[in-house]
């Protein structure tokens, strides 16, 4: 959903409110996720054109928690979002 239809939404159903307000810090942590995501890969991709094997190691795997950490946080915005449309429809 878009901002747009998520502020209508919560203004027609109050109930869907506190959903609304979770949609939306779900989304701020998937965009500070994809932000921690790309750096990491940059950091990768820095480390092994320097030639420190061990650091990229050490990178790859804090890319590999990061990539959890976004795909966890998306599964729950899109819970939130169903939760949302259930409201709706009540």
């Amino acid at each position: 959903m878009t901002r747009a239809k998520l502020g209508t939404c919560c203004r027609n159903h109050p109930s869907a409110t506190a959903d609304c307000k979770e949609v939306r810090s779900d989304t701020r942590a998937i965009r500070s996720d994809k932000k921690e995501v790309r750096t990491d890969r940059r950091e990768v991709k820095a480390d092994l054109k320097a030639g420190d094997k061990k650091e990229a190691k050490q990178d790859a795997k804090d890319l590999k928690s990061d990539r959890k950490d976004l795909r966890k946080d998306a599964r729950d915005r899109r819970k939130d979002v169903k939760d949302l449309r259930k409201d709706k429809q009540k």
